[in-house]
């Protein structure tokens, strides 16, 4: 499946880029289902990027204490992340190995900013590669392999505090500040804006990248109306995909050769070639899992069997028929996890533990 989306070489992407992206496109598209209940955006959203080691960035100046009402979320869990980011008009795309959720505005201005860092870090770390093949073999170099690193640090963290932690990982490639750390840090000059962020992580990011990050909270040294040239896998060049990416070029200019779409356009024009390739990635992978084969992990814990029951209907996109003498029944709460099962194996427990019966017919699911 991945092959077929991704089906140009990574030479043939963007460096640092599109092969940074393959893990964040995989977890996207695994498939889950959850219920909310009682949660913001912002816990949920936190809790879907924990779980599943996504590296998620998020415009800070949203509403994501707003509550949400409670709701089915799926199949996929970008499919759950777009139904609650929508609710802040947000949207989400892959880059340089991170999910970005925000506006549209917002996202272009950080694509625009990973893009000049990007430029910077490939010729930082060709010279580097450079040097040390010149001191002991005196070879030709090759094209250089991304510099990575992974930091997670607590809450509390100044915006200043995490790009220096990003630069102090470079030489290591991983680092961590712990909450004593936080308490004692000395007095020193911010590079940003004072601010207080939440705990988190990046695993496997280019350190310049966490600055752009990081830079992008605030006011962008790149303007999203520049224009520059990215090259994406062939999915996005033909059918529907490729007609909505020629829409949105504009005034730019887009190639396809070999399987490999090479694209020029304005920071909002990336922006919709990202999301374009999402949602391809997304239908592929849909295609490739829909039916009673496809399997799930799946955790509940102390919700009512209804909205468990609810959630896994709508996920196998039934409806959900209850036929009992004593609706209360149907309000049980239940408590389990399971892995790599069907959604109907998944209902049949769920009703089990709820003392159900569950009957799965052809157009429905019925409760009795």
């Amino acid at each position: 499946m991945l092959a077929s989306c991704f089906a140009s070489s990574p030479d043939a992407a963007t460096p640092e880029s599109i092969v940074a992206d393959r893990e964040a496109y995989r977890t996207l598209a695994s498939p889950m289902t959850m219920r909310a209940e009682g949660q913001t955006i912002g816990q949920v959203v936190d809790q879907l990027a924990t779980t599943r080691t996504l590296n998620l960035w998020r415009q800070r100046d949203l509403d994501w204490d707003a509550e949400l009402p409670e709701i089915s979320l799926g199949p996929s869990v970008a499919a759950a992340l777009q139904q609650v980011v929508d609710r802040l008009d947000a949207t989400l795309v892959v880059r340089s190995g991170v999910v970005l959720v925000g506006r549209s505005a917002w996202i272009e201005r950080n694509l625009a900013e990973l893009h000049r860092a990007e430029l910077g870090g490939a010729q930082l770390n060709e010279a580097r590669t450079v040097g040390s093949q010149r001191r002991t073999t005196g070879a030709s170099v090759a094209r250089p392999a991304a510099h990575l690193v992974s930091i997670r640090w607590p809450d509390l963290i100044t915006p200043s505090e995490l790009v220096r932690l990003a630069r102090r990982a470079d030489g290591v490639h991983t680092a961590e500040l712990s909450p004593s750390d936080i308490a004692s840090r000395p007095e020193v000059d911010d590079e940003f804006p004072h601010d207080l962020w939440p705990a988190g992580q990046l695993i496997r990011v280019a350190p310049e990248s966490v600055e752009s990050l990081v830079r992008s909270q605030f006011a962008a040294q790149s303007e999203p109306s520049e224009a520059w040239q990215d090259r994406y896998p062939g999915v996005i060049g033909s059918g529907r995909w490729g007609r909505r990416v020629r829409t949105a070029v504009g005034a730019g200019r887009m190639s396809t050769a070999n399987g490999t779409v090479t694209l020029t356009g304005t920071a909002a024009t990336h922006r919709v070639a990202l999301q374009t390739l999402l949602q391809a990635f997304l239908a592929r992978a849909k295609s490739a899992t829909t039916g009673k084969a496809a399997t799930f992990d799946f955790k509940v814990e102390n919700q009512p069997a209804s909205h468990v029951l609810e959630s896994l209907a709508h996920a196998a996109e039934v409806p959900l028929q209850v036929e009992i003498d004593e609706p209360a029944r149907v309000q049980q709460r239940v408590t389990f996890s399971a892995e790599k099962k069907t959604l109907e194996q998944l209902a049949q427990q769920a009703a089990s533990e709820a003392g159900l019966q569950i009957q799965f017919q052809a157009d429905r699911w019925i409760i009795r």
